[in-house]
């Protein structure tokens, strides 16, 4: 059958979270809010500051932090995202999660073998496999999934890997 092994790292499991969270409905209001609604009124203000009120300084200095912010607000939301998803997980939780992993096809389940253990994930069980830019995602609920990072494979076949789990996983639900 398949097998494949790879390496887990922090910043693996942040770009999955990061993923996660850019997705929500929540963050996106975030983004937005961040990214053009409070620009967009300071850059008012600015405007109304330097054109009715002839202070030219300030409306220009209040219409450059709007440009600034435009650009820097997606940047400062993710560092605290990071930020938040590194106090999320306790040091025993990443212990269990981060690591080196191997995975194999069988018939009827996904053998895991992680820095946690051994597990035995039945094919009904897993929901989708979903490919990246740069991972492979095999998910085991809505919000949690199998993170392959498609650089730090040491060992196997990564495409007829998720190719076959793929089937394997529509075969069974």
């Amino acid at each position: 059958m398949y097998e494949i092994e790879y390496d887990l790292t922090e910043e693996d499991l942040i770009h999955f979270n990061e993923l996660n969270f850019l997705k929500t409905e929540a963050m996106k209001k975030k983004l937005r809010f961040a990214k053009f609604i409070v620009p967009g009124i300071l850059a008012f203000i600015g405007i109304i500051y330097g054109l009715f009120l002839r202070n030219e300084y300030a409306g220009l200095f209040t219409v450059v932090f709007a440009i600034i912010m435009t650009v820097a607000a997606p940047y400062l939301i993710k560092w605290d995202m990071r930020r938040q998803v590194l106090k999320y997980y306790t040091d025993e939780e990443k212990a269990n999660i981060l690591g080196h992993y191997n995975l194999k096809i069988e018939p009827k389940f996904l053998a895991e073998q992680s820095p946690s253990g051994e597990n035995e994930m039945p094919w009904a069980e897993l929901l989708r496999v979903e490919y990246g830019k740069r991972y492979v995602y095999i998910y085991l609920e809505i919000a949690t999934a199998l993170i392959i990072p498609v650089d730090k494979i040491t060992s196997g076949d990564l495409e007829k890997f998720a190719e076959q789990a793929g089937k394997l996983i529509d075969r069974y639900s």
